[in-house]
């Protein structure tokens, strides 16, 4: 229980700061630095020259929910700027190999992904909106923009060195936000609150036939081995 104490009084140092020193952080909650050292090494933070460093904010989140951690638990400890790593820990959880902010050009044209999973055939591709509040118009205009990004990238995808073993995918865009409440769609794009979104991956199998996909013939079988 001391250990977890402790995370939880570093969790609330880095919610506005990346680094603190060792032996500041002990006196100042009156334990031992060795148990601060400990606890440091425990949930994955970095200790360099007397310093605990948060670098890796998703390595942090993964190990958290890995060791057991309950998701809206961890929650009070981010905000909307981890929404990202979050979601690559989930995946990460689920089976899916992730990319982060990937950015293509197809007819002249930039886009960027926030985040892609890939499992076997299907590749999730991710718009991460940190919204505090929605309306009808936002999100209509977030879905319309995100199939345009699925779109574009159904035709070059064959020309992309990802990792794939497969000769063909399923592209399924979707939403995730910060938002509460239960999953919904529109225009069969799902809109996932992040605390649902474990749940959304565990069931994606059975909800395929509710959602916007498009398939992808790849040219070559053995993508995986760029």
């Amino acid at each position: 229980m001391l250990l977890e104490s402790i995370l939880r009084l570093l969790l609330r140092e880095f919610i506005v700061g990346k680094r603190i020193t060792v032996e500041e952080f002990a006196r100042r909650i009156d334990v031992d630095p060795e148990a601060v050292l400990e606890t440091a090494k425990l949930y994955g933070f970095n200790v360099e020259n007397g310093y605990i460093i948060m670098e890796d904010r998703e390595k942090i989140i993964f190990n958290l929910l890995k060791l057991g951690f309950d998701l809206e638990d961890i929650l009070r400890y981010f905000d909307w700027r981890d929404l990202e790593n979050i979601c690559g820990a989930f995946l990460t959880i689920n089976g899916f190999y992730t990319i982060r902010n990937f950015r293509f050009k197809t007819c002249s044209k930039r886009y960027e992904i926030d985040v892609i999973g890939i499992k076997n055939e299907k590749v999730l591709l991710i718009d991460c909106k940190k919204w505090r509040k929605m309306s009808s118009s936002m999100l209509k205009t977030a879905v319309e923009k995100q199939l345009e990004r699925v779109k574009a990238l159904s035709k070059v995808f064959d020309t992309l060195k990802l990792r794939v073993n497969s000769d063909r995918v399923i592209l399924i865009p979707a939403i995730v936000t910060m938002l509460p409440g239960g999953i919904f769609f529109h225009n069969s794009v799902p809109i996932i609150p992040i605390s649902k979104f474990n749940s959304f991956l565990s069931n994606i199998e059975n909800v395929l036939d509710a959602l916007a996909l498009v398939e992808v013939k790849l040219g070559d079988l053995f993508r995986g081995d760029h």
